[in-house]
């Protein structure tokens, strides 16, 4: 196991290869790596912790492995090289602002198998230009997509049991398609969403800015 703050602020760290053997990864415990540009992720771990790479401005790629069951709060927060993720469908948790300030990400797959996205998980991620929330997501928290800017598609595939009133606040979102299940949500969601039609949108399942 890799103990909580074992490599915090390394600065100089551009590279390193975790053995097969380690099963654990602590809190905060690549936090502040700032010249650190991808790692790979042993396939024993299961948990990825709270802050565990935050601030690795640097870090471009790293892959997730198919047994992770959690992504912890501020796991990747402020990872402002990261361009893409795949989150397993083994997932089913995303932690309060888990990618929030990663300003490059642009594209972002949310497999099947996530319950719940947390508070702010990917707040500020203004490269996203389309998000897809599966039908295995039930709860979406405060300010989830909040000033995502360029975020301008939107599907919703889900029944939904809670979303946040101002989940998706300041995006650009100017076309959504979304289940009758959570239609009544919609208007009040996007209430700051500068390209949507918010009474069209709750009345239709399916809405584009540019229907008629």
């Amino acid at each position: 196991s890799i103990g909580d703050n074992a490599f915090c602020g390394c600065k100089s760290l551009n590279s390193i290869s975790l053995p097969s053997s380690v099963t654990s990864i602590g809190n905060h415990a690549f936090e502040g790596c700032s010249r650190l540009t991808s790692i790979i992720i042993p396939s024993g771990v299961t948990n990825i912790e709270n802050g565990v790479f935050k601030r690795c401005k640097s870090l471009k790629s790293i892959f997730i492995p198919s047994v992770v069951t959690n992504i912890g709060d501020s796991a990747f927060k402020g990872c402002l090289s990261l361009t893409s993720m795949e989150i397993p469908s083994s997932v089913t948790s995303i932690g309060d602002s888990a990618f929030s300030g990663c300003v490059n990400l642009t594209s972002i797959l949310i497999s099947s198998g996530v319950t719940s996205i947390g508070d702010g998980a990917f707040r500020a991620c203004t490269g996203l230009t389309s998000i897809e929330i599966p039908s295995s997501v039930t709860s979406i928290g405060d300010g989830s997509f909040e000033n995502c800017h360029s975020l301008t598609s939107l599907s919703i595939l889900s029944c939904m049991t809670r979303i946040a009133v101002n989940a998706f606040c300041r995006c650009g979102i100017s076309s959504i398609a979304n289940s009758s299940s959570v239609r009544e949500f919609v208007a009040i969601l996007f209430a700051y969403s500068s390209g949507l039609d918010v009474a069209t949108a709750s009345i239709y399942p399916s809405f584009s800015k540019d229907s008629s």
